[in-house]
């Protein structure tokens, strides 16, 4: 069976990493509004930043070109938090600075997008100093629910909506300890009605036997909505695309769930995991 082997480059030392980390909020009806907001000022930023960007003989350097840009910005743009939008300047020259590296690298001309309300997730800037037990901007947005504790230590954050649902991402550290040994191993063959067959020296198994059925039932149900979805009425129409997105996030919540539980499991147990090439016809 071929193999793909990725040994350990280092066991001397822990390795210090950064990873990021997903906590759901709980948000009223007032506050998805204010939210919203500030996701569409943060969106009309970067745009305009963008356009600004696309004229000759400007430069993306974020902290020359801000104060002009927020200058420009209409007046229901003002009670808005300026580091949400000095962010999203910044966000921009990034976007526009990356692809003339890109350019310079391919010689293919890059374009840089302008971002869509229409996008089913949607991300503002936060920094950590507006962040606490409390909730998020609280003197402005008001307490709110997270679905487990603050981390004691993380970096500036990011808001996310993501198919009608709020989550706070925030930057945290983390540390990978060295593997003391390699004498566990463990082949790996993925399938489709079987996720993953397995086989080690003393052992075999599957992992996500049948699991596929229920998500095949769930993709042929939202293939029906969004055919009915077509013919609908104005005001059945948006509830019809609410339960659509429902359905695209419980499908990918389950297939991470998959996914990260099959993780855990195999660096849990394993020390070598053999990986077949995965060949395209």
């Amino acid at each position: 069976m071929s193999s793909i082997f990725s040994p350990v480059e280092s066991t001397d030392l822990e390795s210090p990493f950064q990873k990021s980390k997903k906590i759901r909020i709980y948000l009223n009806r007032e506050q998805r509004q204010l939210l919203r907001q500030w996701i569409g000022v943060a969106r009309f930023t970067y745009n305009r930043t963008v356009e600004y960007l696309q004229q000759p003989d400007t430069k993306a350097n974020w902290k020359a070109i801000k104060g002009e840009i927020l200058r420009n910005l209409p007046e229901w743009a003002k009670p808005v938090p300026d580091q949400i939008k000095s962010i999203a300047v910044r966000d921009a020259c990034n976007s526009v600075k990356e692809a003339k590296i890109k350019y310079s690298q391919t010689g293919q001309f890059q374009q840089v997008k302008f971002k869509s309300r229409k996008n089913p997730i949607q991300s503002s800037y936060i920094p950590k100093s507006a962040v606490s037990a409390k909730g998020v901007y609280y003197t402005k947005l008001g307490e709110i629910k997270f679905s487990e504790s603050l981390p004691e230590d993380f970096g500036d954050c990011r808001l996310v909506v993501e198919r009608g649902q709020c989550y706070l991402c925030l930057p945290v550290k983390s540390t990978k300890y060295p593997v003391e040994n390699q004498n566990r191993i463990v082949a790996l063959d993925p399938g489709v009605r079987n996720f993953l067959t397995l086989f080690s020296e003393n052992s075999f198994g599957w992992i996500g036997s049948g699991d596929i059925g229920r998500i095949q039932r769930l993709c042929y149900h939202l293939d029906d909505l969004i055919s009915r979805l077509t013919k609908a009425k104005s005001k059945t129409k948006q509830r019809m695309k609410k339960a659509a997105n429902r359905l695209r996030l419980k499908i990918r919540n389950l297939v991470d769930e998959l996914h990260h539980k099959t993780a855990l499991f195999l660096v849990k147990n394993f020390d070598v995991i053999l990986l077949p090439t995965f060949e395209v016809s």
